[in-house]
């Protein structure tokens, strides 16, 4: 058993009855998988990555709302764990799919459908597109990344 197991997994395996309700938002404030997600990419266990992710993913919600920017981030690097898996298993890019759209449009209600920050996440997307030879949809969203950034750089500062 790995140090880091020992370390993290007490606050990811908890029995459903304890997770916490939406008044206790710094406990999924604090579920922060980095170095746990970190080791298991090492030792190639996506699988153990990806459920831990759905875990967490499910504590966040029901603690912090689906539109928080941590629920976001999650979308989003478990759709990248999800692109990881998808270099073996062609079907793990779709599942990756409907993450980047949701973490998306989310993203997009919360800043604005033109900010800036978005421009990370429509990249990966785009990638993802790509590589389900969506060609057109990907060459839609560089398009749209494109409009961004002259929009980004012509505005007054």
């Amino acid at each position: 058993m790995s140090f880091f197991w020992r370390l993290f997994p007490p606050a990811f395996v908890l029995p459903k009855a304890i997770v916490p309700h939406q008044t206790h938002t710094g406990y999924a404030l604090m579920l922060n998988p980095r170095y746990l997600l970190d080791l298991y990419r090492s030792e190639g266990r996506l699988k153990d990555a990806e459920s831990l992710l759905q875990r967490v993913l499910e504590i966040e919600e029901k603690s912090l709302g689906e539109r928080h920017r941590v629920v976001i981030q999650t979308l989003t690097t478990l759709a990248g764990i999800y692109e990881e898996e998808g270099k073996n298993d062609q079907v793990k890019y779709a599942q990756a799919l409907p993450l980047y759209e949701r973490a998306l449009a989310l993203q997009q209600v919360n800043l604005g459908p033109d900010h800036p920050e978005l421009l990370g996440l429509l990249g990966k997307y785009a990638d993802l597109l790509r590589k389900l030879h969506d060609d057109a949809k990907a060459a839609a969203v560089r398009s749209r990344m494109a409009m961004i950034s002259t929009a980004q750089r012509n505005q007054p500062r």
